[in-house]
């Protein structure tokens, strides 16, 4: 199959699963998970590759655009510090974190264990607000969640566009990593914003 066909496959496939977690009271995430373990154990199922960037476009947009619609504006600024400590601060530490890993124990080169920690580090944004409401999490703790996967991309894009760069010249700069940040995040803010207005 193409990667269009195949996407639409797994799109049906996963709202099967999460029709069946809402008959049985399970957590579509836990549901997708096994659902994937179980199709992978299945003899003779064939690799399935999708373009990735076919793949984020198709499945990221919509997500993060339902959960911003959703996301209390008002309750976004009362937590406004524990967000961005979370969007910003946990995502860097997560990525240092895993690039230290990375390079003691695999021994790969800073830049290219830097690349990796952009990678892992920005949490599923979904998953985690799924999980949220499904364990009634406070009202305020769903509310750190969306902001914080509304905006940790921002800081993993730059994290992972500053990676490549330097696994590419050998050179890091922190005066090109910044103002790539605030352009990043205010661009998108500015996008989001007129969005809403428009669909509002």
């Amino acid at each position: 199959m193409r990667g269009f066909e195949t996407i639409l496959v797994l799109i049906c496939a996963s709202t099967g699963l999460a029709v069946l977690g809402r008959r049985v009271s399970i957590p579509v995430p836990i549901m997708l998970v096994f659902g994937g373990l179980v199709a992978a154990l299945i003899p003779g199922v064939q690799v399935v590759e999708i373009d990735p960037a076919l793949a984020f476009t198709i499945f990221v947009p919509p997500l993060l655009f339902r959960s911003a619609i959703t996301t209390s504006l008002r309750g976004l600024r009362a937590n406004l510090r524990s967000v961005t400590l979370l969007a910003v601060g946990l995502v860097i530490a997560t990525a240092l974190a895993v690039a230290a890993a990375a390079h003691h124990f695999f021994h790969l080169g800073w830049a290219p264990a830097f690349v990796l920690g952009a990678i892992l580090a920005p949490p599923d944004a979904v998953i985690g607000i799924s999980l949220a409401r499904a364990l009634r999490l406070s009202r305020r703790s769903i509310t750190i969640i969306e902001g914080e996967t509304l905006l940790n991309d921002t800081t993993a894009f730059i994290l992972y566009r500053q990676a490549v760069a330097s696994t590419v010249t050998g050179s890091f700069s922190l005066a090109r990593a910044v103002p790539q940040f605030v352009i990043v995040g205010a661009g998108g803010a500015v996008v989001g914003y007129l969005v809403y207005r428009v669909v509002r």
